[in-house]
């Protein structure tokens, strides 16, 4: 058979947001080798046919499309029509040369495929988490440049590093210090539960989050009497329109820090209001989890020396934040 109608070619198998790029050949006696490709144990569309000689030093470029959820995931090429075991030349036999992953070569995803058998190779995708709230999840510190802010967020990165879990911030707005490697996040000073009831669809079709790391309703109930009874519906709405687009993510959702109103221009009872809310989120859990929503309170026990004002965590109280979620991360 010829180079030229063995011309290596291009193609794209899967769906979803995820890629990973696979490099085929073969030597390609009395036919072209067939093959699949499986992730996780799923064989991806159908059997593919190589194309590529490796007498003639090109590949095949495999793109597998998938939505894998961070972590680590395994990868099974099966070569399936060997001629017989001989030699290249009186033989048909399929050779993984390579793979990429984030534009980053995956280490062992090489291999000889000299029978019908599987190569299997496993790459890390990290885990994209959307941290999701008001002023306290964009870190807000009076004593810091506000491009330097960057609240549990920092803490938590170091953690999840320590452990060893490899994560990806998401989300269209950037703050943190140098020592921060990833800014990325959704933490709006001063954003109602209600404001982003109406964002949280198109906010999760933007950033495609794993994990959603929810605290809102703060300043709810700072500015409305009734929101005792409308943040956690609101609450409930903001994660039916996560899942809506991404149906595997996984939401955490906090109890909300202390308020001091005596410092604060807003209502005299937004601590109360903020107690009625927290009361009714183990609720909110349970209703999200009956249809079928991967949602789970992190309770975090706060009190007004937790607050370096009205309303603001310390970095104290961040950090024990950043490990109430990271320990719920890995729960999950």
């Amino acid at each position: 058979m010829s180079d030229t109608l063995n011309a290596p070619g291009r193609m794209t198998i899967g769906s979803g947001p995820d890629s990973l790029t696979l490099l085929i050949n073969q030597d390609a006696y009395l036919g072209n080798a067939q093959y699949v490709v499986r992730v996780d144990g799923v064989q991806i569309d159908q059997v593919l046919t190589a194309s590529a000689l490796r007498s003639s030093g090109e590949v095949d470029v495999v793109t597998v499309r998938g939505d894998w959820k961070g972590g680590s995931h395994t990868v099974a090429v099966e070569f399936l029509n060997d001629a017989w075991d001989g030699s290249p030349e009186t033989d048909r036999n399929l050779f993984l040369v390579g793979a990429s992953h984030g534009g980053r070569d995956v280490d062992g995803a090489t291999a000889s495929l000299m029978r019908p058998e599987a190569a299997t190779f496993s790459f890390a995708d990290p885990l994209r988490i959307l941290p999701l709230g008001d002023s306290n999840t964009h870190g807000w510190d009076n004593s810091k440049d506000e491009a330097t802010w960057e609240g549990y967020r920092k803490p938590l990165w170091d953690t999840a590093a320590s452990q060893g879990l490899s994560i990806d911030f998401v989300g269209p707005r950037s703050n943190g210090s140098a020592s921060l490697p990833d800014h990325d996040h959704f933490g709006v000073s001063g954003i109602t539960a209600t404001e982003v009831a109406g964002l949280a669809h198109d906010l999760a079709q933007q950033t495609q989050p794993d994990v959603v790391l929810l605290m809102l309703g703060s300043n709810d109930a700072l500015r409305e009497g009734d929101a005792a009874q409308t943040v956690p519906g609101e609450l409930l709405s903001i994660m039916r329109s996560i899942v809506s687009v991404t149906p595997h993510a996984e939401i955490l959702f906090a109890s909300l820090p202390a308020v001091n109103a005596e410092l604060l221009p807003f209502r005299a009872d937004a601590n109360e209001i903020r107690e009625a809310i927290n009361a009714q989120l183990p609720g909110v859990a349970a209703q999200a989890r009956a249809e079928g929503i991967d949602a789970r309170f992190v309770p975090v026990g706060y009190g007004l020396d937790d607050l370096t004002d009205g309303a603001h965590l310390t970095e104290a109280a961040h950090a024990r934040l950043a490990q109430a979620w990271f320990d719920n991360l890995i729960v999950g």
